[in-house]
């Protein structure tokens, strides 16, 4: 998600990303965080990140209305390997599970921008007729969920574009809510949750039937959403009220809040399950909470002149967690990844 200075509310969008796949296990536990380990100074505005199925790659958008970019990193030498414009405004971004792909939402242009992964290059533009905000891609990499909202007499009007990923088609457009921010879908593929920030609800929406299902209220101003590997929990955060909402997605019920920091704008889930984490935009920090007793056990703090924190993910076999940020000297903005040690990743 974008800033919310551009939204009128003055928070800062922030998606959390977990890439889930198989990989060596992680000894340590969320008590063990060690804090930053280096940091990579790149871009201006970081919005989003989101890793290679095979962990060797993170791509991270730099989310300028003038001048939006991919920036592709690898995760090995924690060096850019290139820098890629790609419109104005890009926000949510999501690998397809074959690593192909990335798919860029575009708050700036109402479009999604179809990243090749091979070649760096974007090779199609998709228009979905709204503020693209968050993207997510379906379990068998055939279908791309994007939230959006176009703004109507004074009305926010929220959709959920689904886009054929082998033809780069909208095959489907589904109403709901106002100012959607992100989706997240279970890994069976049959259910998509996503965040509504202007009515505190999150939707539910039956993929097979492009139909919304039912919604759940959480607290104020949900933004970043993220669901278990097991698929039987999602995780939303509340920025409006510093906490987590959990629920159980068999029953569709909220089953409970954790207090986090302040102004909480994205989650992630650590690949084994056992840790999630959430950005504090206003606390410029990341709490990490243990799911099985639903306390935050770490509060890592982001520090070096850091004044927002975005996107953060960690990577496929947890072995670190990446943290999108920004300083701001002279109205100038400078990006900033951070790269906190392997304790924290659960």
């Amino acid at each position: 998600m974008l800033s919310a200075n551009q939204l009128g509310r003055g928070v800062l969008g922030v998606l959390i990303a977990v890439a889930g796949v198989a990989a060596s296990p992680v000894a340590a536990d969320a008590r063990s965080a060690t804090g930053v380990q280096r940091t990579i100074s790149v871009g201006h505005r970081l919005t989003d990140v989101a890793f290679s199925p095979s962990g060797r790659t993170a791509y991270v958008t730099d989310g300028r209305m003038g001048g939006g970019a991919v920036v592709v990193i690898d995760t090995a030498t924690a060096k850019v390997r290139a820098t890629v414009g790609v419109g104005a405004g890009p926000d949510g971004i999501a690998v397809t599970p074959n690593g192909e792909f990335a798919y860029v939402a575009h708050y700036g242009t109402g479009a999604v921008s179809v990243f090749d992964t091979a070649s760096n290059t974007v090779t199609a533009t998709v228009p979905v007729g709204a503020h693209a905000s968050g993207v997510a891609i379906s379990p068998d990499g055939g279908s791309a969920y994007v939230a959006g909202w176009t703004w109507r007499d004074g009305v926010n009007y929220g959709a959920v574009s689904v886009i054929d990923t082998s033809s780069h088609a909208v095959t489907a457009t589904i109403p709901v809510g106002q100012l959607l921010d992100r989706v997240a879908i279970t890994p069976n593929g049959r259910t998509a949750y996503v965040s509504d920030h202007t009515t505190g609800l999150v939707s539910v929406i039956d993929t097979a039937g492009k139909t919304v299902t039912g919604t759940i209220a959480v607290g104020r101003y949900p933004t970043g959403i993220a669901i278990a590997p097991n698929g039987r929990t999602a995780y939303v955060a509340d920025a409006g009220n510093g906490s987590v909402s959990v629920i159980d997605t068999v029953r569709n019920t909220v089953t409970g809040r954790i207090a986090v920091g302040s102004e909480p704008e994205g989650v992630a889930v650590s690949p084994d399950g056992r840790s999630v984490y959430v950005t504090n935009e206003f606390d410029h920090s990341v709490s990490v909470i243990d799911t099985r007793t639903r306390t935050v056990v770490e509060t890592v703090v982001i520090k070096g002149g850091v004044i927002g924190v975005a996107g953060v993910a960690a990577n496929p076999d947890g072995s670190a967690v990446y943290v999108c940020g920004w300083t701001r000297t002279d109205k100038v903005y400078r990006g900033r990844i951070s790269i906190l040690a392997r304790g924290v990743a659960g």
